[in-house]
């Protein structure tokens, strides 16, 4: 799912709303991506790339992701926007997240979080959520990002 905060205006993905979401583009200031998972869609990757870099200078990202798909090419991609603010759902740590989110690694999701803090241009700390954390798995994800 594509957003536009500017104008709360949302779309699906879809050859029907592609040449809109294009357009949207060349004016808006801020998008956010979700999902599904957002770095798993082909079509949003050649979207971003597609944008000039003067344009993406001006554009703010909010991407709600797992962190699972997320690469030195996605990295290198987002560099180039105005600012990018990560919204991670991770649900726990280690094997009890490999339970939740099969078949996630979670030593690839710090490293994928790892990558995300390197980006000059990106917010990407406190960046858990989950309708279902436990003050248990709290402890956890807590001393997990410290």
């Amino acid at each position: 799912m594509f957003g536009v905060p500017d104008t709360q205006q949302q779309y699906q993905w879809n050859e029907k709303s592609h040449g809109t979401i294009v357009k949207l583009f060349e004016t808006l200031n801020s998008a956010v991506l979700r999902g599904g998972e957002p770095f798993m869609v082909p079509q949003i990757a050649e979207l971003l790339t597609n944008i000039p870099v003067e344009r993406a200078k001006e554009i703010t990202l909010l991407i709600n992701t797992n962190l699972t798909k997320f690469t030195p090419t996605w990295a290198k991609l987002l560099s180039k926007f105005k600012h990018v603010k990560f919204s991670c759902s991770i649900d726990a740590v280690d094997q009890l997240n490999h339970y939740i989110r099969f078949p996630s690694n979670w030593e690839d999701i710090e490293r994928a979080l790892a990558l995300a803090k390197t980006l000059p241009n990106a917010n990407a700390d406190a960046c858990w959520k989950s309708s279902g954390v436990t003050p248990i798995v709290i402890g956890l994800l807590v001393s997990s990002f410290h």
